[in-house]
């Protein structure tokens, strides 16, 4: 029942890896996100009181 083969084994890695990568990218695209906000709304605040 635990047995695993080696095919299934590299499987789960590469899952591994996939999502390990795929956090990794997400957590940068908050960033962005966050980073692009910060920008639009300081252009919108400076276009409000020029």
């Amino acid at each position: 029942m635990v047995r695993l083969t080696v095919k299934n084994h590299s499987h789960s890695e590469y899952e591994g890896l996939k999502t390990h990568i795929f956090a990794k990218n997400h957590i940068q695209l908050i960033l962005f996100n966050l980073f692009l906000f910060k920008i639009v709304r300081n252009a919108l605040f400076n276009s409000i009181w020029l």
